[in-house]
């Protein structure tokens, strides 16, 4: 890719393979905010019942409606691969919008951070009372303040594992690096300063040996699963070939269920890799395609944006909450836990559950998310970048 010499952006010649216009497309918007907020659920529906329910192999003889709800309420993984797809898509297409001189790349860096840290820092800390509040997990669960700090720095699954009271802080340690390693290898393969690109080639290097060394090779690597980021950027090229989109929601819908075949226990990168390619060829399928204006529907389109708003926040704060809420249950109704699938009751305990971490997750919201931009704003005058 060839880049201008101050600046980060693509040269004519490769600017017309791109379509840079995607994002203004009501189609395309309300498709992503329907995947953010379903992507979202699924992560929690996925904890919800691992947190609560007998595990399928500890049943003798499930029946075949046990094996499906087992099989539907386990898709946290393959939903994170649709979050690190869409995340590739919105940030990494900024770097193919001209003119990105180093003041934007310090507006990027604290819009970046700042949009991490004002609901991470929040649920780090209800995380780490949780702990403090239920005495069987503080005997099982170490939380002091190096993990704390190693978590609110980006380092769980590098070097201190994530809160054990809120396991999927793990994806925050990926989005953070994927934030940082690609601009800052654009700029070192750019045309711009020699010192400049020196300086991010060393940081690149070094923080890429780091991760090497520390950080395991498995579902959860942040190198293994950086091009997987990156694929987002496919979404912004001109589509070779276009199927229909509802053809194309299969194809996704039939990745996300054959990831579950034991082929990929071993290859679960294939897996991934392949639903991420699902989601792509949705979202070309979709662009400004007359088929699927149902998308664009007020209603629609306004449903999406409301559930969507709070994904971030239900992400992060659902786990330690369904922890308390199976903590409390477990103690007022004895032998509750874990929860039989053959048990009428316990699918109403796993709803409510559910329903629960979503109320949590709107007064996370309302709290500090929804404050993203001010924040944002104040930052800059801070800094002196508005």
């Amino acid at each position: 890719m060839k880049f201008a010499i101050k600046t980060l952006s693509f040269s004519q010649g490769d600017t017309r393979r791109w379509d840079l216009t995607i994002l203004s497309d009501p189609i395309l918007i309300s498709l992503l905010n329907h995947l953010r907020w379903i992507a979202a659920l699924l992560v929690v529906i996925s904890h919800a019942r691992g947190l609560s329910f007998i595990p399928l192999h500890g049943l003798e003889r499930p029946s075949l409606p046990v094996k499906l709800f087992y099989f539907f309420t386990r898709f946290g993984q393959e939903a994170v691969v649709l979050f690190f797809v869409l995340s590739g898509l919105l940030i990494a297409g900024k770097f193919l919008k001209p003119r990105l001189d180093n003041k934007s790349l310090a507006l990027y860096s604290l819009d970046r951070v700042s949009r991490l840290w004002i609901v991470m820092i929040p649920a780090i800390a209800l995380s780490a009372c949780l702990v403090m509040l239920i005495p069987d997990l503080k005997q099982n669960c170490a939380v002091d303040i190096a993990s704390i700090a190693g978590n609110a720095l980006f380092l769980q699954d590098v070097i201190t594992p994530p809160l054990c009271s809120n396991p999927p802080l793990w994806s925050l340690t990926n989005e953070f690096w994927y934030y940082i390693l690609f601009p800052a290898t654009l700029i070192a393969l750019s045309h711009g300063p020699l010192l400049r690109r020196i300086l991010c080639f060393i940081g690149v290097s070094a923080a890429v040996i780091t991760l090497l060394k520390f950080d395991q090779f498995d579902d959860r690597s942040v190198l293994l699963y950086a091009p997987l980021w990156v694929m987002g950027l496919w979404a912004w090229r001109k589509p070779i070939i276009k199927i229909n989109p509802y053809a194309a929601l299969i194809v996704l819908i039939a990745a996300m269920c054959f990831a579950r075949a034991p082929i990929f226990e071993t290859i679960f990168w294939v897996k991934d890799y392949l639903i991420g390619l699902g989601v792509i060829l949705l979202i070309h399928s979709s662009y400004k395609n007359p088929s699927v204006n149902v998308m664009a529907h007020p209603k629609v389109h306004q449903i999406g944006e409301r559930f969507s708003a709070p994904s971030y926040s239900l992400y992060l704060i659902h786990y330690p909450v369904l922890l308390l809420c199976i903590y409390w249950l477990s103690k007022t109704q004895t032998g509750l836990f874990p929860l039989s699938p053959y048990n009428v009751k316990s699918y109403a305990i796993f709803i409510t559950e559910i329903l629960i971490a979503i109320a949590a997750s709107l007064c996370l919201y309302v709290l500090f998310e929804k404050h993203t931009l001010p924040v944002r704003n104040w930052l800059r005058r801070c800094f002196k970048l508005s």
